[in-house]
């Protein structure tokens, strides 16, 4: 009635009034809808407080930091999910909880933050109260150990041809990390590990420099994909990297870093020209 003829802080004593009986869940977070709906976010989290500690349930926890996460407040809610541990640890329920603190961190692209509540968890916690989260760690790194013993198999040879096959394993890798792990700073590595092993004096991959910069692109390291792609020019100077670098520049309008490539490019043809004679034959944009 109060907050129908408009008395907001009427309203309001009411709502305090009730929580002082200690309500079941539902009149919580009534109230919290209530200050919501006057963007009183302040007020929510004060209320969300005392709704935790009045009904102490890994539910209620999980809501809080869902507050947080739906307002912006990442540390907020981080903080909100490590205090649950402490407090609901040791719950029936816990399970529940170290699943959305998981899933929050991998939405977060924290994958070194969600293995290690993997880890506490299953080091916690009896195995017959985690199956869940159990089972979807143990999936995660048999992936990855399967990735990890198909690169070690490097080709006994530096011939393109024993390579190429080779190559696509650790594209694979990177992409499940960045993909389907989430785990972007593993992702980095795969990279960084490919484009060191590769014998780029014998040959090169264009296609793994360009998806190598594509990553650092995803992640808005700009600086990142300007190296790689440098990188790749003194070393594997394609055709298709040039044409990869330039179309970045020209998308950001840097148009004199657009300029020196496309000159770098004409002397690089020239020079192939003039050692190939006759032979050479224009580039062609192939996948390698």
């Amino acid at each position: 009635m109060e907050e129908v003829i408009g008395n907001v802080a009427g309203a309001r004593q009411i709502y305090e009034r009730w929580m002082n009986w200690m309500p079941d869940q539902q009149a919580w977070l009534s109230f919290i809808k209530f200050e919501l709906h006057y963007n009183e976010v302040e007020r929510a989290r004060a209320i969300f407080e005392r709704f935790v500690q009045c009904h102490p349930k890994v539910g209620a926890w999980i809501r809080y930091a869902k507050f947080e996460m739906k307002n912006g407040e990442v540390a907020r809610a981080r903080n909100v999910y490590e205090r649950a541990v402490e407090i609901m640890g040791d719950d029936e329920e816990a399970e529940q909880l170290f699943v959305a603190f998981v899933e929050f961190e991998e939405r977060c692209k924290e994958s070194d933050g969600a293995r290690r509540i993997y880890k506490f968890a299953l080091d916690h916690l009896p195995k017959r109260r985690v199956e869940d989260l159990y089972k979807k760690f143990v999936g995660l790194e048999k992936i990855r150990e399967v990735y990890e013993r198909a690169i070690a198999n490097v080709p006994p040879v530096p011939e393109k041809r024993y390579w190429q096959r080779y190559i696509y394993l650790w594209i694979n890798y990177a992409l499940y990390e960045e993909l389907d792990a989430g785990d972007m700073e593993r992702a980095r590595d795969v990279y960084r590990e490919c484009l060191q092993l590769t014998p780029h004096k014998k040959f090169s991959f264009a296609k793994i420099w360009l998806l190598a910069a594509g990553f650092e692109i995803r992640q808005l390291n700009l600086e990142g994909a300007r190296k790689i792609l440098g990188t790749a020019i003194g070393k594997s100077p394609k055709d298709k990297i040039f044409k990869k670098y330039i179309e970045i520049e020209l998308n950001l309008g840097n148009f004199d870093r657009c300029r020196k490539l496309n000159v770098g490019d004409a002397l690089r043809n020239q020079k192939a020209y003039c050692e190939a004679g006759p032979s050479f034959r224009a580039p062609s944009y192939s996948s390698d």
